[in-house]
């Protein structure tokens, strides 16, 4: 018993004395616990944030990559549309994406895109079918955009 100058002596039974007071160690463990599968809650979050990031980047250098390469078409077809199918056929018909990689078991040195043109199969016969296809190896693995179009002389 605390006995205080001035003050009256009294005794709670079901009350905490001054040793029961604080944090037992299970309620520090817990804690503990909590705070730490919270921490890795977070930094998985993070985690995903980041790589969701990286594919939103990826895609978007490869779309802008194809819309150029579909500009550079139109513009050649508009100065020489009937030639157009062989400027873009063999070694031409590839081209790079800076930053992206090519896709898993080909070359280091291979280019991530590939333009297709032919004549159409169905329809005018002065269509061309063009395809440009982009193909990456991404931080969510084997990736693929690919835009088809058709081009007229007229």
């Amino acid at each position: 018993y605390l006995l205080r100058v001035g003050a009256r002596a009294s005794y709670e039974p079901n009350s905490p004395s001054s040793s029961d007071s604080g944090f037992t160690l299970i309620e520090i463990l817990f804690a503990g616990f909590v705070l730490a599968v919270a921490v890795l809650g977070m930094l998985s979050l993070i985690t995903v944030g980041h790589g969701i990031a990286r594919t939103a980047d990826e895609m978007a250098m490869a779309k802008g990559a194809v819309s150029e390469k579909l500009e550079e078409i139109r513009e050649f077809a508009e100065q020489d549309f009937f030639h157009l199918p062989d400027q873009y056929s063999g070694e031409n018909a590839g081209f790079n994406v800076p930053v992206l990689k090519p896709p898993k078991g080909g070359s280091v040195d291979a280019p991530v895109g590939h333009v297709e043109i032919r004549e159409a199969t169905v329809g005018d016969p002065n269509l061309l079918d063009v395809r440009v296809t982009v193909r990456w190896w991404g931080v969510s693995g084997d990736r693929r955009i690919e835009y088809r179009t058709r081009l007229s002389p007229f």
